[in-house]
């Protein structure tokens, strides 16, 4: 199963990590979440059949970028 997870390296992120180490789970550098182009880029090629958002916000004054 394709599975792309978002926040691996945070405390749930690494977590889901351990118990499937086959989860996708790009690093904030390699896909900051706040960036639509960037997600859509992971999702496109990788076509998961299931998308996992763990990642926690951690600047709420961060606006998304189209």
């Amino acid at each position: 199963m394709n599975i792309l997870l978002f926040g691996g390296s945070g405390l749930l992120g690494i977590e889901l990590v351990q118990l499937n180490p086959q989860i996708v789970h790009p690093t904030h550098d390699e896909c900051d979440i706040s960036n639509l182009r960037a997600v859509r880029e992971w999702v496109t090629t990788l076509q998961p059949e299931i998308i996992i958002n763990a990642a926690a916000a951690t600047d709420n004054r961060k606006i998304v970028k189209n």
